[in-house]
C-alpha cells in the first residue's frame, strides 16, 4: 500500500514535460539567447577597449571603432532579447486553449529561461555594459579637455573599466555556461556548478 501511495506521489510532484510542439521554440530561444549575451559580451569588450583607448593612446580613430563595436553589440543584444522573449512566450503558449493549461504550461525549463537567464542575468549585464558605453562617451568629451589629467577622469576610467570587466567576466560567461548546461526537459545537467 505504500509503495502505491509514492508511485501515486511522484508524478505529481514532478512537472509536466513539454508538449513536442513547444520544443523547436524552445531550441530557437536558447540558440538566440546564446547569441544575445555573446553580444553582450562583445559590447562590454567593446567599452572596456574603448576606455583602455583614451586612458594609453587616446586616439579618436581607434576609440570611434571600439565604441561603434560596442553599441553594435549593445543593439544586436537588445534586438535579440527582444525576439527571445516572444519565442519563449510561444513555447510556454503551445496547446494552450484555457485558462487552468496556461497556468501549468510554464515549465520547470522556461521558468528558469525567464526569470534567471532572461530577466536576472542579461538585464544586469545589459545595464552595466549600456553604462560603460556612456561613461566611455563622456570620457572622450573629458579628454578633448585641456586637463585631461584630472582625478575625476581616473575614477571615470575606473569605474567605466570595472563595469565593463564586471559583465564581460563575472556576469555573461556563468551565463552562458548555465544556458548551455540548461537540457530540453528542464533539468540541469549531473554536477552542474553553476
Amino acid at each position: 500500500m505504500a509503495a502505491a501511495v509514492s508511485k501515486a506521489a511522484a508524478p505529481a510532484s514532478a512537472t509536466p514535460p513539454l508538449p513536442e510542439s513547444a520544443r523547436p521554440y524552445l531550441a530557437k530561444a536558447k540558440t538566440l539567447m546564446c547569441l544575445c549575451l555573446a553580444s553582450a559580451w562583445v559590447g562590454g569588450a567593446g567599452a572596456g577597449a574603448a576606455d583602455l583607448t583614451l586612458a594609453f593612446c587616446a586616439d579618436p580613430v581607434v576609440f570611434a571603432a571600439f565604441f561603434v563595436a560596442s553599441l553594435g553589440g549593445i543593439l544586436v543584444s537588445s534586438v535579440l532579447y527582444c525576439v527571445v522573449w516572444v519565442l519563449l512566450l510561444r513555447a510556454a503558449l503551445c496547446g494552450v486553449n484555457s485558462t487552468p493549461k496556461l497556468k501549468k504550461a510554464c515549465g520547470p525549463i522556461l521558468r528558469k529561461m525567464l526569470l534567471d537567464i532572461a530577466m536576472l542575468d542579461y538585464l544586469g549585464s545589459l545595464i552595466l555594459v549600456s553604462l560603460s558605453a556612456i561613461g566611455s562617451l563622456v570620457l572622450m568629451e573629458l579628454s578633448m579637455e585641456s586637463h585631461p589629467g584630472r582625478i575625476g577622469t581616473i575614477i571615470l576610467h575606473a569605474a567605466v573599466l570595472g563595469s565593463a570587466a564586471i559583465a564581460v567576466f563575472l556576469i555573461l560567461p556563468p551565463t552562458m555556461l548555465k544556458l548551455w548546461r540548461m537540457m530540453s526537459g528542464g533539468a540541469e545537467a549531473a554536477g552542474s556548478i553553476v
